[in-house]
C-alpha cells in the first residue's frame, strides 16, 4: 500500500512537471513575434529530458525558429523537431 501511494505521488509529480515545461514552451511560441500564430499548429510532448515536437509550418524557417525558440528550457537536454513543412495554398 505505502509503496502504491509513493507511485502515484511520483507520477503526478512528474505530470506536474511535464505539463508545467509544456505550458513554458507554448508561452514562448505565444511571445514569439513569428510563432504565435503558429502554436496551435504544433502539438508540443515531454518525455523525459526530450521534447518532442510534431504539426505543421509552412516554411523551413518558421520549423527552425520553433526549434531555437524553445532550447535552453531547464530540464531539456534534447529536441526532436518531427515538424513537417507545408507551404500554405493561396
Amino acid at each position: 500500500m505505502f509503496r502504491s501511494i509513493k507511485n502515484e505521488k511520483l507520477e503526478e509529480d512528474n505530470k506536474r512537471a511535464n505539463e508545467a515545461v509544456e505550458r513554458l514552451a507554448r508561452d514562448r511560441l505565444a511571445n514569439s513575434g513569428h510563432l504565435h500564430s503558429c502554436g496551435k499548429r504544433i502539438r508540443i510532448d515531454r518525455v523525459g529530458d526530450m521534447l518532442i515536437l510534431d504539426g505543421v509550418l509552412p516554411s523551413f524557417y518558421l520549423k527552425q525558429l520553433l526549434q531555437e525558440t524553445l532550447q535552453g528550457i531547464e530540464g531539456i537536454k534534447r529536441i526532436d523537431n518531427r515538424v513537417d513543412v507545408q507551404a500554405e495554398e493561396r
